[in-house]
């Protein structure tokens, strides 16, 4: 048998579904394996042939711990899909259990999914070696409760995680969308020279604590963890960035394209000239500008269409040329759309408005293609 697919429904049964030790024993020429709602006896199985592993909607008893399921992983030598977003919750760095020293290396992994506690997941990436033919990587974290703990806590466990990133995927950070809740997809860009292959990480935080708006909170501490000098686009869809956050990201050097959604207050604020002397400019490496859903009056009563061309007129005086702009679903427009337009064309040879999506020109569909 080289295919087994399992899938129950334990939540409608009076006890809960496992594969027998002495059956999963017997499929040493199984290629292919899906446990959905079904468990196993994870310490015998020997899938050394195995190519594909998913485990999922496992009842917290029947879950696999971390060292669990290294101790499967270093018996599949083959395999190039794992799924598995059952995983027992840890709230410790190390393992006593595990006798591991050396990481396990997946030379034939291609994908993999993994749904798990933050630090779970730090672990299990420390003893992962994976090769150059990931592509797509999937990182479900589950961020501790304040009870469970606190802040000071987790920032140290961002920073780790991001430092873990840089170590396993050397360069990862060349382009990134941030969605809701906090989804992180970060690229290399294969169209540059001397780039390893193509190559998405995509983490999904869950917890209040990682959307502190404090400037020390996790989510400042992830992104100055990261080495983002090499990132060349962002889009930030459906996530509210905080001056601060912006800075960060105002200050790297070689950020081209900008695709933002709604986020214009604080924005504004950071493409404006600063008073330092002598004077910087934010993003000195932007080229290619996009903002959709922007509202064109600010609460002062002031027009942010009119703080959008000041910043550009000043960053044009100093030799800081926007190539393009795109204008999308922008409300205010409407009645003097022709007057603005020609304002910014004044500085900004390519301007365009629309009101309708269009996401053959986004950063993300252009980037985040099926891999």
């Amino acid at each position: 048998m080289e295919h087994l697919e399992i899938r129950t429904s334990w939540r409608n049964t009076l006890k809960y579904n496992k594969l027998g030790g002495e059956v999963s024993a017997e499929l040493s020429r199984l290629q292919h394996l899906t446990l959905d709602g079904c468990g196993m006896s994870w310490e015998v199985s020997r899938f050394a042939n195995l190519r594909t592993l998913d485990i999922s909607r496992l009842p917290e008893v029947m879950e696999p711990s971390r060292s669990q399921l290294l101790d499967m992983l270093r018996q599949m030598p083959l395999l190039e899909s794992l799924t598995a977003t059952s995983i027992k919750r840890s709230n410790d760095f190390r393992d006593r259990t595990s006798q591991y020293t050396a990481p396990i290396h997946l030379q034939h992994l291609v994908r993999m999914k993994i749904s798990c506690g933050l630090l779970d997941c730090i672990f299990l990436l420390n003893h992962i070696s994976f090769s150059r033919d990931a592509r797509r990587i999937t990182l479900k974290l589950e961020v501790p409760s304040q009870q469970q703990m606190d802040e000071s806590s987790v920032i140290t466990s961002v920073k780790s995680l991001a430092q873990t990133l840089e170590n396993k995927f050397d360069g990862l950070a060349e382009k990134i969308v941030l969605d809701y809740p906090l989804r992180v997809r970060m690229s290399k860009d294969p169209s540059l020279p001397l780039s390893v292959p193509f190559c998405m990480v995509e983490l999904n935080f869950i917890g209040a604590e990682l959307f502190s708006d404090d400037r020390d909170g996790p989510r400042e501490a992830f992104w100055q963890s990261l080495n983002l000098d090499w990132l060349s686009a962002l889009s930030v869809r459906d996530d509210d960035l905080v001056e601060s956050q912006w800075s960060i990201f105002g200050n790297l050097p070689h950020l081209e394209s900008l695709s933002v959604f709604l986020n214009e207050s604080p924005l504004l604020r950071v493409l404006k000239l600063d008073t330092k002397s002598p004077p910087s400019l934010a993003f000195p490496a932007l080229k290619h500008l996009k903002i959709s859903d922007w509202y064109m009056y600010s609460e002062s009563g002031q027009k942010s269409i009119d703080q959008l061309a000041s910043c550009l007129q000043l960053r044009d005086s100093v030799w800081l040329h926007l190539e393009s702009l795109r204008l999308e679903n922008c409300f205010g427009l409407t009645d003097d759309r022709e007057v603005v337009l020609d304002r910014l064309r004044n500085v900004v040879k390519d301007v365009d408005s629309r009101d309708e999506y269009d996401e053959d020109e986004d950063i993300q569909s252009q980037t985040y293609g099926d891999v």
